[in-house]
Protein backbone atom coordinates (compact mmCIF):
# COMPACT_ATOMS: atom_id res chain seq x y z
CA UNK A 1 0.00 0.00 0.00
CA UNK A 2 1.51 3.39 -1.06
CA UNK A 3 1.26 6.35 0.51
CA UNK A 4 1.91 9.46 -1.34
CA UNK A 5 3.64 13.01 -0.08
CA UNK A 6 2.62 16.25 0.10
CA UNK A 7 1.04 18.42 -3.07
CA UNK A 8 -0.05 15.08 -5.04
CA UNK A 9 -2.01 12.00 -4.80
CA UNK A 10 -2.67 8.49 -5.60
CA UNK A 11 -1.54 9.45 -9.22
CA UNK A 12 2.18 9.06 -8.85
CA UNK A 13 2.01 5.59 -7.68
CA UNK A 14 0.05 4.79 -10.74
CA UNK A 15 2.06 6.27 -13.56
CA UNK A 16 4.72 2.99 -12.86
CA UNK A 17 4.87 1.28 -9.69
CA UNK A 18 1.25 0.02 -9.29
CA UNK A 19 1.24 -1.83 -12.79
CA UNK A 20 5.07 -2.80 -12.07
CA UNK A 21 4.22 -4.45 -8.24
CA UNK A 22 0.96 -5.78 -10.08
CA UNK A 23 2.68 -7.37 -13.22
CA UNK A 24 5.23 -9.25 -10.54
CA UNK A 25 2.29 -10.97 -8.76
CA UNK A 26 2.55 -7.60 -5.86
CA UNK A 27 -1.18 -6.76 -5.23
CA UNK A 28 -0.50 -3.10 -5.63
CA UNK A 29 -2.33 -0.06 -3.84
CA UNK A 30 -1.89 3.74 -3.49
CA UNK A 31 -4.31 5.85 -1.29
CA UNK A 32 -5.14 9.50 -1.96
CA UNK A 33 -5.00 11.10 1.53
CA UNK A 34 -8.43 12.92 1.94
CA UNK A 35 -8.29 16.29 0.33
CA UNK A 36 -5.89 14.87 -2.46
CA UNK A 37 -6.10 13.30 -5.76
CA UNK A 38 -10.11 12.07 -6.49
CA UNK A 39 -10.84 11.91 -2.30
CA UNK A 40 -13.02 13.91 -0.65
CA UNK A 41 -12.22 16.60 1.58
CA UNK A 42 -10.45 19.14 -0.38
CA UNK A 43 -12.70 21.85 0.72
CA UNK A 44 -11.58 21.53 3.97
CA UNK A 45 -7.81 20.43 3.13
CA UNK A 46 -6.20 23.11 5.03
CA UNK A 47 -7.75 22.51 8.25
CA UNK A 48 -6.71 18.29 7.77
CA UNK A 49 -3.98 17.46 10.49
CA UNK A 50 -1.45 14.94 10.35
CA UNK A 51 -3.82 12.97 13.07
CA UNK A 52 -6.23 12.70 9.76
CA UNK A 53 -3.96 11.63 7.09
CA UNK A 54 -2.97 8.67 9.94
CA UNK A 55 -6.68 7.74 10.07
CA UNK A 56 -6.95 7.94 6.12
CA UNK A 57 -4.21 4.87 5.63
CA UNK A 58 -4.90 3.17 9.15
CA UNK A 59 -8.43 2.24 7.64
CA UNK A 60 -7.66 2.00 4.63
CA UNK A 61 -4.59 -0.35 5.41
CA UNK A 62 -7.07 -2.17 7.84
CA UNK A 63 -9.75 -2.98 4.44
CA UNK A 64 -6.86 -4.16 2.14
CA UNK A 65 -5.95 -6.78 5.73
CA UNK A 66 -9.80 -7.53 6.42
CA UNK A 67 -9.67 -8.19 2.02
CA UNK A 68 -6.49 -10.32 1.58
CA UNK A 69 -6.43 -12.10 4.53
CA UNK A 70 -2.45 -10.30 5.47
CA UNK A 71 -1.41 -7.01 6.85
CA UNK A 72 -0.01 -5.07 3.81
CA UNK A 73 3.37 -3.33 3.24
CA UNK A 74 3.39 0.25 4.02
CA UNK A 75 5.59 2.25 1.83
CA UNK A 76 5.42 6.24 2.34
CA UNK A 77 7.02 8.59 0.18
CA UNK A 78 8.21 12.21 1.41
CA UNK A 79 5.31 13.26 4.12
CA UNK A 80 3.68 9.84 3.67
CA UNK A 81 6.74 8.40 5.14
CA UNK A 82 6.02 10.23 7.89
CA UNK A 83 2.42 9.05 8.18
CA UNK A 84 3.22 5.79 7.66
CA UNK A 85 6.31 6.09 10.48
CA UNK A 86 3.09 7.37 12.94
CA UNK A 87 0.75 4.81 12.04
CA UNK A 88 3.52 2.19 13.09
CA UNK A 89 3.72 3.65 16.02
CA UNK A 90 0.72 3.89 16.87
CA UNK A 91 0.08 0.18 16.09
CA UNK A 92 0.21 -2.50 19.08
CA UNK A 93 4.28 -3.88 19.24
CA UNK A 94 2.72 -7.68 19.77
CA UNK A 95 0.19 -7.37 16.92
CA UNK A 96 2.78 -5.99 14.72
CA UNK A 97 5.69 -8.67 15.69
CA UNK A 98 2.57 -11.47 15.20
CA UNK A 99 3.03 -9.90 11.25
CA UNK A 100 -0.20 -7.98 12.32
CA UNK A 101 -1.49 -4.45 11.03
CA UNK A 102 1.74 -4.28 8.90
CA UNK A 103 3.63 -6.99 7.52
CA UNK A 104 6.76 -4.40 6.62
CA UNK A 105 7.95 -0.37 6.57
CA UNK A 106 9.31 1.09 3.71
CA UNK A 107 10.13 4.93 4.11
CA UNK A 108 11.23 6.49 0.18
CA UNK A 109 12.79 10.17 0.46
CA UNK A 110 10.80 10.16 3.89
CA UNK A 111 10.59 13.01 6.40
CA UNK A 112 13.12 12.14 9.04
CA UNK A 113 11.31 10.42 12.69
CA UNK A 114 12.34 13.82 13.90
CA UNK A 115 10.07 16.31 11.27
CA UNK A 116 9.85 18.61 8.85
CA UNK A 117 11.97 20.79 10.18
CA UNK A 118 15.27 19.60 9.71
CA UNK A 119 14.27 19.28 5.44
CA UNK A 120 12.82 22.73 5.58
CA UNK A 121 16.19 24.34 6.79
CA UNK A 122 18.12 22.27 4.49
CA UNK A 123 16.59 23.37 1.50
CA UNK A 124 16.13 27.23 2.68
CA UNK A 125 20.16 26.99 2.92
CA UNK A 126 20.96 25.33 -0.11
CA UNK A 127 18.47 26.71 -2.55
CA UNK A 128 16.45 29.59 -1.31
CA UNK A 129 14.79 30.01 -4.43
CA UNK A 130 13.40 26.65 -4.68
CA UNK A 131 12.12 26.67 -0.97
CA UNK A 132 10.23 29.97 -1.76
CA UNK A 133 8.86 27.91 -5.01
CA UNK A 134 7.02 25.42 -2.65
CA UNK A 135 5.79 27.85 -0.82
CA UNK A 136 4.57 29.45 -3.79
CA UNK A 137 2.60 26.89 -4.43
CA UNK A 138 1.10 26.31 -1.00
CA UNK A 139 -0.05 29.71 -0.95
CA UNK A 140 -1.43 30.71 -4.95
CA UNK A 141 -1.61 26.66 -6.24
CA UNK A 142 0.61 25.16 -9.00
CA UNK A 143 0.18 27.90 -11.22
CA UNK A 144 2.75 30.05 -8.91
CA UNK A 145 5.61 27.68 -9.60
CA UNK A 146 7.48 27.55 -12.57
CA UNK A 147 8.90 24.61 -14.22
CA UNK A 148 12.42 24.92 -13.87
CA UNK A 149 11.26 25.11 -10.12
CA UNK A 150 9.55 22.22 -9.88
CA UNK A 151 12.02 20.35 -12.38
CA UNK A 152 14.37 20.97 -9.56
CA UNK A 153 12.11 20.09 -6.59
CA UNK A 154 10.95 17.03 -8.39
CA UNK A 155 14.06 15.41 -10.52
CA UNK A 156 17.42 15.74 -11.39
CA UNK A 157 19.25 17.98 -14.16
CA UNK A 158 19.34 14.98 -16.51
CA UNK A 159 16.02 14.16 -16.14
CA UNK A 160 13.88 15.33 -19.43
CA UNK A 161 12.11 18.55 -18.71
CA UNK A 162 9.04 17.25 -20.66
CA UNK A 163 8.86 14.87 -17.19
CA UNK A 164 7.98 18.25 -15.07
CA UNK A 165 5.84 19.72 -17.88
CA UNK A 166 3.39 17.09 -18.01
CA UNK A 167 3.56 16.76 -13.90
CA UNK A 168 3.18 20.64 -13.01
CA UNK A 169 -0.85 21.01 -13.38
CA UNK A 170 -1.51 17.68 -10.94
CA UNK A 171 0.20 19.32 -8.42
CA UNK A 172 -1.92 20.92 -5.77
CA UNK A 173 -2.02 22.83 -2.32
CA UNK A 174 -1.48 20.97 0.94
CA UNK A 175 -2.85 21.48 4.44
CA UNK A 176 -1.17 23.72 6.38
CA UNK A 177 -2.18 22.50 9.57
CA UNK A 178 -0.27 19.05 8.78
CA UNK A 179 3.03 21.23 7.46
CA UNK A 180 2.83 22.54 10.66
CA UNK A 181 2.24 19.12 12.67
CA UNK A 182 5.13 18.05 10.35
CA UNK A 183 7.56 20.88 11.86
CA UNK A 184 6.49 20.50 15.53
CA UNK A 185 6.06 16.91 15.45
CA UNK A 186 8.58 15.28 17.98
CA UNK A 187 10.10 11.94 17.09
CA UNK A 188 8.60 8.72 17.33
CA UNK A 189 9.95 6.09 19.59
CA UNK A 190 11.36 3.43 17.59
CA UNK A 191 10.09 -0.06 19.04
CA UNK A 192 7.86 -0.05 16.75
CA UNK A 193 9.92 0.39 13.66
CA UNK A 194 12.36 -2.48 14.91
CA UNK A 195 9.09 -4.50 15.12
CA UNK A 196 8.96 -5.20 11.30
CA UNK A 197 11.28 -5.34 8.79
CA UNK A 198 11.58 -2.04 7.96
CA UNK A 199 13.78 -0.54 4.42
CA UNK A 200 14.80 3.24 4.56
CA UNK A 201 15.44 4.42 0.05
CA UNK A 202 17.39 7.46 -0.49
CA UNK A 203 18.56 9.84 -3.56
CA UNK A 204 22.01 11.43 -3.65
CA UNK A 205 20.83 14.51 -5.31
CA UNK A 206 17.45 14.80 -3.15
CA UNK A 207 17.04 18.37 -2.64
CA UNK A 208 14.09 17.86 0.23
CA UNK A 209 15.86 14.55 2.08
CA UNK A 210 19.76 14.64 1.43
CA UNK A 211 20.94 11.23 1.37
CA UNK A 212 22.46 11.95 5.20
CA UNK A 213 19.17 12.74 6.29
CA UNK A 214 17.80 8.92 4.91
CA UNK A 215 20.92 7.43 6.52
CA UNK A 216 19.94 8.87 9.79
CA UNK A 217 16.24 7.71 9.81
CA UNK A 218 17.66 4.14 9.28
CA UNK A 219 20.24 4.01 11.64
CA UNK A 220 16.95 5.63 13.84
CA UNK A 221 14.89 2.30 12.78
CA UNK A 222 18.12 0.23 12.30
CA UNK A 223 17.42 -0.50 9.15
CA UNK A 224 19.43 -0.88 5.59
CA UNK A 225 19.83 1.91 3.88
CA UNK A 226 19.91 2.01 0.34
CA UNK A 227 20.92 5.25 -1.67
CA UNK A 228 19.98 5.79 -5.03
CA UNK A 229 22.77 7.15 -7.54
CA UNK A 230 22.18 10.34 -9.52
CA UNK A 231 18.49 10.22 -8.32
CA UNK A 232 16.07 13.18 -7.27
CA UNK A 233 13.12 13.48 -4.71
CA UNK A 234 10.14 12.05 -7.22
CA UNK A 235 12.00 8.99 -7.54
CA UNK A 236 8.83 7.43 -8.68
CA UNK A 237 7.84 9.17 -11.34
CA UNK A 238 11.54 10.19 -12.59
CA UNK A 239 13.20 8.28 -16.24
CA UNK A 240 14.99 5.93 -13.98
CA UNK A 241 12.04 4.98 -11.74
CA UNK A 242 12.70 1.12 -12.82
CA UNK A 243 15.79 1.80 -10.12
CA UNK A 244 13.95 2.29 -7.30
CA UNK A 245 11.49 0.35 -8.57
CA UNK A 246 13.89 -2.78 -8.25
CA UNK A 247 15.69 -1.88 -5.03
CA UNK A 248 11.68 -2.06 -2.95
CA UNK A 249 10.95 -5.42 -5.08
CA UNK A 250 14.43 -6.94 -4.34
CA UNK A 251 14.16 -5.87 -0.84
CA UNK A 252 10.70 -7.30 -0.67
CA UNK A 253 11.56 -11.09 -2.22
CA UNK A 254 14.05 -11.35 0.31
CA UNK A 255 11.87 -10.10 2.81
CA UNK A 256 9.52 -13.17 1.58
CA UNK A 257 6.60 -10.53 0.90
CA UNK A 258 7.09 -10.28 -2.84
CA UNK A 259 7.76 -12.77 -5.57
CA UNK A 260 11.27 -13.05 -6.98
CA UNK A 261 11.09 -11.92 -10.43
Amino acid sequence: MFVHGAFCGAWVWQEHFLPFFAERGCPAYAVSLRGHGTSEGYATLRDASLADYIEDVRSTAAELEQEHGRAPVLVGHSMGGMVVQRVIEAYDTRELMQHKRAAAMVLMSSVPPGGLLGTSWHMMLKDPWLFWQMGAIQAFGAGAATVDGVHRAMFTGDAPVELTAAYLSRLQEESMRVQFDLSTAPSPVSTNGKAIPTLVIGAEEDNFVPAWMAQTTARHYTAPCHILPREGHAMMLSHKWPDAAGVLAGWLAEQGLCPQE
